[in-house]
């Protein structure tokens, strides 16, 4: 008699919890609790796993970070004369450092603008040089491209940027990256890395016909970018990029140590943006 009582006053609790749980307007409560029953096969099971595994792969070891190539290395240039040099077929403006470089003179010249046209031209001239590869868009995709900003006053120009590309090659992603500084007359490299096929990266497409880094840097200036960095001269450091998986946006970020850091999404394609002020990490 005294088991019947509990197991009615159980089952009697579990109708009540069930009912209230229908009716509970939070779907991700409804969620979680459904997910608890869930019961995979032990096969399954270890398939979720593994691709968890690996997503936190590319998660933790990012391709953008030059800690996880097996292989980089540096070489100068002059930033002053490449780009002439580069349109009169002139190969021979990278010059290797054998040693990491610990100190390089800073070159002041504020004449030194480059576009993302530019950029892109010096990352194909440095790519055959390397690699003995043109990075051909049709085999090599974007993973990530990331301009840093160089503002002061009513000017903002693209200071330096840096590069991931991507294919696929046996079973899994391999990549390559490149930062160039022109600041410094330097250009950084490194391959030797890979990642699985758990997901499909789809690639930043960046065209003349579409919005450049650029131009989404003036769409945020002319849209409250400026006015923030002037309020606080010298506080944030502005970046122009784009990853794989918002391949239709740029994002202008204004970063400072402090929060909050603002954004700007830009659409490739039309221009248009949101805009929006942030507390959490960038």
């Amino acid at each position: 008699m005294k088991w019947r009582l509990i197991g009615g006053s159980i089952l009697f609790l579990m109708i009540v919890f069930f009912t209230w749980l229908a009716s509970n307007r939070n779907p991700y409560l409804r969620s979680v609790v459904v997910q608890t029953a869930v019961v995979y096969s032990p096969e399954e099971y270890i398939s979720r796993q593994t691709q968890a595994a690996y997503v936190n792969k590319e998660y933790y070891k990012r391709p953008f970070d030059f800690n996880n190539y097996g292989r980089d290395g540096y070489y100068k240039f002059n930033p002053q004369t490449i780009l002439s040099s580069l349109e009169h077929e002139d190969k021979n403006v990278f010059e290797p450092l054998s040693t990491i470089p610990s100190k390089v003179e800073k070159i002041t010249d504020t004449s030194i603008s480059w576009t993302q046209a530019d950029y892109l031209r010096v990352f194909s001239a440095f790519s055959k040089l390397v690699w003995n590869d043109s990075m051909d868009s049709k085999v090599w995709k974007i993973y990530y491209v990331d301009f840093v900003g160089n503002c002061f006053d009513d000017v903002c120009n693209l200071h330096n940027a840096l590069i991931v590309y991507f294919t696929i090659s046996a079973n899994s992603y391999t990549t390559r990256i490149i930062e160039i500084q022109p600041s410094f007359g330097l250009v950084r490299w490194g391959d030797k890395t890979s990642y699985p096929l758990v997901r499909q990266w789809e690639g930043v497409e960046l065209s003349p016909k579409r919005i450049t880094a650029e131009d989404a840097l003036k769409i945020a200036e002319e849209n409250g970018g400026k006015e923030i960095r002037l309020k606080a001269p010298n506080k944030y450091m502005v970046t122009v990029h784009a990853w794989e998986s918002k391949n239709n946006n740029w994002q202008v970020q204004y970063l400072s140590d402090d929060p909050p850091y603002y954004e700007f999404l830009i659409n490739f394609d039309t221009g248009r943006y949101d805009f929006s002020e942030n507390y959490g990490l960038p």
